[in-house]
């Protein structure tokens, strides 16, 4: 800065320089020359001195106040009410639980109890079943099989009234019971034939009806399908009246005959005969289809055959689902937290949008450590062992098998079992 020059006056007065003060170099007693003694010190001006009084303090305006608040007190006050709505929002509903556990899923396998055809599936997939319920036929013997049995049964009845012809000529009377029964058995050897010829029939009529829908056989294939069923049908009542006919009147001649029949060609005959009668019984069981029954209600959630496909002994045919759980099962991983035993009190808590809290109790606790499921392990982990527990699921709790819910254990059973 440029310093200000002093003017002084002839009479040897003072003079104010710009900056506002005076130097006085006569008074002082020294030259102009020597204005810049230090034995010359600066004085105020009255002037000055009034400049330099305080200012009054200017109001600030309210609206400049609430813009400052705004711009520096509103950001901490969200911040803060943000934070402690989503600490309270954690706190319900997303603060993690001790224990992941799954509803128990219970499963059922139909599997067939012989090697044999499966024929009438009656269920599909996700199709509600209950239990004892029919769900399909397994056909153990083969048609031919099944002739080929009946034809030895009637051969072996053939000899056996051949070796009859002897006494029947003595005993006629008395052998007219084992002849009635003979043409009996005959009758039902034909009649169980005439119905696997009617079951075939059947199966053939709906396999070309399928097929005429998709256009893939003509009307007269159908029409020969349904003409073959009617008259397979009609044979089979035929033989069935007959049956029918011939059994009372063979009840009310067994009396009479059993008390003539006292000779030992009469006691082998009547032998040879019962012998056939179990063979028959044998034959007819094994040409009727099985059927599976439903073990446990639920909904079927895998088929593994279809209609028409052969089965081996004990393979699965489709799996039956529950539609409920009775238990939570839950694995502790290492480090122990708490020590689980049975009838500890806990919390199971549902992880739908409406999140329900229900009290239960530990029904079982593992006494090894097993492999964790994946779906329970934490993300990121791909193996890892654990603890297993059951937990027994309220009948009111609406929880779908295979659910994941939350166990939380109550501070009262945190350390019941150490």
């Amino acid at each position: 800065m440029r310093a200000s020059k002093a003017r002084i006056s002839p009479t040897g007065s003072c003079s104010v320089t710009p900056a506002g003060w005076t130097k006085c170099f006569p008074s002082c007693g020294h030259s102009p020359e020597s204005r810049e003694s230090p034995g010359c010190w600066p004085k105020k001006s009255p002037k000055s001195n009034e400049s330099m009084k305080p200012h009054p303090v200017i109001p600030t305006p309210p609206a400049q106040r609430w813009k400052d608040f705004k711009r520096t007190g509103v950001p901490v006050l969200v911040f803060g009410i943000c934070t402690f709505l989503a600490m309270s929002l954690w706190k319900s509903n997303f603060a993690t639980s001790a224990l992941v556990g799954e509803a128990e899923i219970v499963q059922a396998s139909v599997t067939s109890p012989q090697a044999g055809s499966l024929t009438q599936v009656q269920v599909a997939r996700l199709d509600p079943v209950a239990q004892d319920q029919i769900l399909a036929y397994v056909v153990t013997t083969p048609p031919k099989v099944a002739e080929n049995s009946l034809a030895v049964i009637k051969a072996e009845i053939a000899v056996i009234q051949s070796g009859m012809a002897e006494a029947l000529d003595q005993q006629r009377n008395a052998m007219s019971w084992e002849q009635l029964q003979l043409d009996l058995m005959n009758h039902r050897i034909e009649f169980a034939a005439a119905s696997i010829s009617l079951r075939y029939a059947e199966l053939e009529l709906e396999r070309a009806t399928k097929l005429y829908q998709d256009k893939l056989v003509s009307d007269e294939r159908l029409d020969l399908a349904r003409s073959t069923r009617e008259q397979a049908k009609s044979r089979r009542d035929g033989l069935a009246s007959v049956i029918d006919a011939l059994s009372p009147r063979l009840e009310q001649l067994g009396g009479e005959s059993g008390q003539k029949m006292a000779d030992a060609a009469a006691r082998s005959v009547r032998a040879a005969i019962a012998v056939q009668e179990e063979k028959l019984r044998l034959a007819e069981a094994q040409m009727q289809p099985i059927p599976l029954l439903a073990p446990i209600a639920g909904h079927v959630t895998t088929v593994f055959k279809r209609t028409g496909e052969n089965l081996e002994a004990g393979e699965s045919i489709m799996t039956i689902t529950s539609d409920r759980s009775e238990r939570v099962t839950a694995y502790l991983r290492q480090p122990l937290s708490v020590q689980p035993h049975k009838g500890m009190p806990v919390i199971l808590v549902t992880r739908g949008a409406r999140r329900e809290q229900i009290d239960a109790v530990v029904q079982q606790v593992g006494v090894s450590w097993e492999p964790i499921p994946a779906s329970l392990l934490p993300r990121g982990l791909e193996a890892d062992r654990g603890l297993a527990i059951s937990v027994g699921l309220p009948g009111h709790l609406k929880v779908r098998p295979g659910e994941l819910l939350e166990i939380r254990f109550q501070p009262s059973g945190d350390t019941a079992g150490n």
